[in-house]
Parts: C-alpha cells; sequence; structure tokens
C-alpha cells in the first residue's frame, strides 16, 4: 500500500470519527506516526485531502472552513 492510500484511509477514518475537522487536524491525522513535520506542511496535506474527498462527494465546507463528513447515501 502507498504512503498516499495510507494518509487517505488514516484521514477518512478521523474524519467520519469526528465529523468535523480542519485542514490542520486531517493533515494531523494522515501522518500520524511519521517523523515531525512542519505544520505548513501537514496543512497543506490536510487541504488537498479535504478537496479530494468533497469532489469525491464523501464531505462538505462548512461556512467556518471546515471539512464536514457527509454519509454516502
Amino acid at each position: 500500500m502507498r504512503l498516499r492510500d495510507i494518509r487517505e484511509l488514516q484521514a477518512r477514518k478521523f474524519l467520519m470519527e469526528r465529523g468535523c475537522a480542519s485542514a490542520f487536524d486531517l493533515g494531523t491525522a494522515a501522518v500520524a506516526g511519521e517523523p515531525n513535520l512542519h505544520p505548513k506542511a501537514r496543512t497543506g496535506i490536510g487541504l488537498a485531502l479535504g478537496v479530494h474527498f468533497v469532489q469525491r462527494g464523501l464531505a462538505r465546507v462548512t461556512k467556518f472552513n471546515r471539512f464536514e463528513w457527509v454519509s454516502p447515501t
């Protein structure tokens, strides 16, 4: 399994459990267990994953710029 897939899986699981998360929270969950990354890098990873989830219809953006899980029906 590639690193990108592992990060996506961890971030998706985190978003499903929390229901709503910021880009920084998603990035932190995605890189859990990896060596320390700069906070800007974590935010960038989280933002990319959040936008990816929105494009796939798994999440939506709230008015507070947070990603909210949308259950696929």
